[in-house]
């Protein structure tokens, strides 16, 4: 292998380190909007929404719902980062259930699933249709609802706290019943005030989606840059164009 001079050297390590301040950066500004979020978060769906609205038990917000026989639609992978979503986007190889599909509960979208986890991170939304094993709790919003308000404050820190002084005593392994969610009162803001608040949180939200997508795209760049330049296939001055 041939070494290229100590002043190509110099410029290529110059290269490759602006790209990695660039990365940097896109990763302050997630972190930044990441905080942003938490605080809108805590602000909207906190004490101020609680005083604001009427409190019903959460059984006269929401139905439980136990469709099935619709094996034709496409199975579901209920998470606590991405929420519910297809099994076919995980990156995660995760084993198929052998049970026979007809007998999956139906989810569709906008409706709420209770997972295993739902003490420590809330409630998983769907924005699609399709099957999730049986032993879990579906749960459908009643038309006073916005499903966008409720896909945030089910997962605010002000639900979660709720959610485990409600089911005190659940460990690893319980799945939470519909009626430990039941007793729980959820605030009912005016159906203008809860697009609103939807609203906010959603753009919020699609920021933090907008850079980490472009934090994807830094590091691949970044990797082919590297490829090139320390195989000589390119220049440091063509990096720069």
């Amino acid at each position: 292998m041939v070494m290229p001079p100590i002043l190509e050297q110099e410029n290529i390590a110059e290269v490759i380190s602006n790209w990695h301040k660039a990365i940097q950066k896109n990763e302050r500004l997630i972190i930044s909007k990441f905080q942003f979020y938490d605080f809108l978060s805590k602000t909207l769906l906190g004490p101020t929404v609680w005083r604001s609205s009427k409190h019903l038990r959460a059984d006269r917000l929401f139905d439980t719902i136990s469709e099935k026989n619709t094996p034709e639609l496409p199975l579901l992978a209920v998470t606590q980062d991405q929420g519910v979503i297809p099994r076919s986007m995980l990156d995660r190889r995760i084993s198929m259930s052998a049970s026979n599909p007809a007998n999956f509960k139906v989810v569709r979208e906008n409706d709420f699933v209770i997972s295993l986890r739902s003490f420590q991170g809330g409630l998983e939304h769907s924005a699609y249709d399709g099957l999730v094993s049986p032993a879990y709790t579906v749960l459908r919003c009643r038309p006073e609802l916005e499903p966008r308000f409720y896909r945030h404050y089910l997962k605010s820190p002000d639900f979660i706290r709720r959610l485990s002084v409600a089911v005190i005593g659940i460990r690893d392994g319980k799945q939470i019943s519909f009626r430990d969610f039941a007793s729980i009162k959820l605030p009912l803001p005016p159906r203008d005030q809860q697009q609103k608040i939807a609203r906010l949180l959603d753009e919020s939200e699609k920021e933090i989606k907008l850079l980490k997508r472009q934090a994807l795209l830094l590091q691949k760049q970044k990797r082919g840059l590297m490829q090139k330049l320390l195989t000589g296939q390119w220049r440091p001055d063509m990096a720069r164009r």
